[in-house]
């Protein structure tokens, strides 16, 4: 924190979670509903999160990695199935809660598989079990608000008071920005 004090002053914004609440200090959370415009426009932002960073950080190197979420759904999807198509392979790394299965991102992830294979002839089209898996739950859970609701995370983020931030990170395509993360840093 002493050496981040002057930092705001140079157009970089703190934000972050531990255990879903803001670190102390920090002049963000991890709230999407936090990041207006008014707060991060035209500024770096170094953001740190329980189960996020160490997802990216594990996916440091692979060329491209693309971070997703219902808000972009499909314009990461498209992005993604051109990819497929041109090199033939795709890993989705979901970042889950403590190093345990999130049913919020295997919920995506199938979502994601299901967006990718459209048009892949099935002999093209290889998946492990953790794939099936995600691409079955996707197809029983419904829409994006009932999985993503029915989550743990959900639950804990409605007694945090979060609840809101579920129902905003449930409506998908509000975004068309493909994020990709590179060099520890994520851009558009």
């Amino acid at each position: 924190m002493r050496l981040t004090a002057n930092l705001e002053r140079n157009g970089i914004v703190l934000a972050g979670e531990r255990r879903m609440l803001k670190i102390e200090g920090f002049a963000l959370g991890n709230s999407p509903r936090e990041m207006t415009p008014e707060a991060v426009s035209g500024k770096t932002l170094f953001l740190a999160t329980t189960n996020g960073t160490p997802a990216l950080l594990a996916a440091q190197g692979g060329d491209p990695v693309l971070v997703a979420a219902a808000l972009n759904f499909s314009a990461v999807a498209d992005r993604a199935r051109n990819l497929f198509q041109e090199r033939g392979e795709l890993v989705i790394i979901c970042a889950g809660r403590e190093k345990q299965f999130a049913l919020e991102d295997a919920y995506t992830a199938g979502r994601f598989i299901k967006a990718v294979k459209k048009g892949v002839p099935p002999k093209k089209l290889s998946l492990n079990d953790a794939a099936q898996v995600s691409l079955d739950l996707a197809a029983q859970q419904g829409g994006w608000q009932d999985a993503l609701g029915a989550s743990d995370a959900a639950r804990q983020l409605g007694e945090a008071g979060l609840g809101d931030d579920v129902r905003f990170c449930a409506q998908p395509d509000r975004l068309t920005i493909v994020p990709v993360y590179a060099d520890r840093r994520i851009a558009a």
